[in-house]
């Protein structure tokens, strides 16, 4: 597996902990470490300290931030979608949805490509509306299959 890129990895976690302002001053005591030691554990410079597999998961259910976790799968091969806990929506709405999150998609990518490139910021937004996307197909497809008659 030589074509994986630990950077984009710490990078997910990193932007994880450091998009929500303060969020590690309250996150940290919730995980059981101070937050100078959380932030280390965050910082995509650091290659001696990360977090552990049972505190990423953690991390992830208190901010409901799944970025490593896709960015993991992304790496591997796999795609993930988000079971939907609202599966009674009408397939009109699931429709209306998805075409919200396609255009999310196109969105991202319009942005992103302004500059004639896309940066690491970029391509995870692109990889978070595109994961959004499918998730919205998955509900549509639900939808469409709940109302088959």
């Amino acid at each position: 597996m030589d074509n994986l890129d630990l950077d984009a990895l710490d990078y997910a976690v990193h932007k994880t902990v450091t998009s929500r302002r303060g969020a590690s001053k309250t996150i940290a005591p919730e995980m059981g470490m101070g937050q100078a030691v959380f932030l280390s554990k965050a910082s995509p410079n650091r290659s001696d300290t990360h977090f552990s597999p049972s505190e990423l998961l953690h991390l992830m259910a208190l901010t409901n931030d799944y970025r490593a976790l896709y960015e993991m799968a992304n790496q591997l091969g796999f795609t993930l979608v988000k079971r939907d806990a609202a599966a009674d929506t009408s397939v009109f709405a699931a429709f209306i949805h998805n075409a919200k999150e396609q255009g999310d998609v196109a969105l991202a990518i319009e942005t992103a490509l302004e500059d004639g490139r896309i940066t690491r910021d970029e391509s995870q937004n692109i990889h978070a509306r595109i994961n959004g996307a499918r998730q919205a197909l998955d509900t549509l497809e639900s939808a469409v299959d709940k109302s088959a008659e």
